[in-house]
C-alpha cells in the first residue's frame, strides 16, 4: 500500500508536535523553514500569489525532490476544497506550519531569556575573571 502525502504531513506534525530531538525546525527565511531527517532535508515555505497563500513541502535527499502542495481553496468566502482528502491534507499543511512556528518561537524566547546570562560568561571569560566573581 502506497503511503500518501498526508501521511507525510501527519508524521511530520506528530514528531514536531512531541518536541523531542528528532525533528528540530529552523528558520531558513521569512516563512520558510527546514529541518533535517536521516540524510534528507525538509523544507516548508509559503508562496504568495494572488489567489492567496498556499504551503510547500519539500523533501530532498540524493534520489531528487519531492514536492507536496496545499491544495487550493476553491472556496470564496469559507475554505472549500475539491474532496475530504484535499480539506485534510489542508488543514493537516496549516497545523504543521503553525507548530514549526511555534516550535521556533519557542526556541527563539529560550535563548533570548537566556541571552543576559551568556552575555555575561563571555564577558567573564573574556577578562579573565571566574564565574564565582573570584
Amino acid at each position: 500500500m502506497p503511503i500518501s502525502d498526508s501521511y507525510i504531513i501527519q508524521y511530520l506534525l506528530q514528531e514536531t508536535r512531541d518536541g523531542g530531538p528528532s525533528v528540530v525546525w529552523r528558520e531558513a527565511g521569512s516563512e520558510e523553514y527546514t529541518t533535517s531527517i536521516r540524510d534528507m532535508r525538509i523544507e516548508l515555505h509559503s508562496v504568495h500569489s494572488r489567489a492567496g497563500a498556499r504551503l510547500y513541502l519539500s523533501i530532498v535527499c540524493a534520489r531528487g525532490r519531492i514536492h507536496i502542495e496545499e491544495p487550493p481553496n476553491i472556496g470564496f468566502f469559507r475554505k472549500r476544497y475539491r474532496s475530504e482528502s484535499q480539506r485534510y491534507l489542508a488543514e493537516m499543511m496549516e497545523e504543521l506550519a503553525r507548530s514549526v512556528g511555534r516550535q521556533c518561537d519557542k526556541r527563539r524566547r529560550e535563548l533570548s531569556a537566556g541571552a543576559e546570562d551568556i552575555r555575561q560568561t563571555v564577558y567573564r571569560r573574556l577578562i579573565g575573571v571566574s564565574p564565582t566573581g573570584g
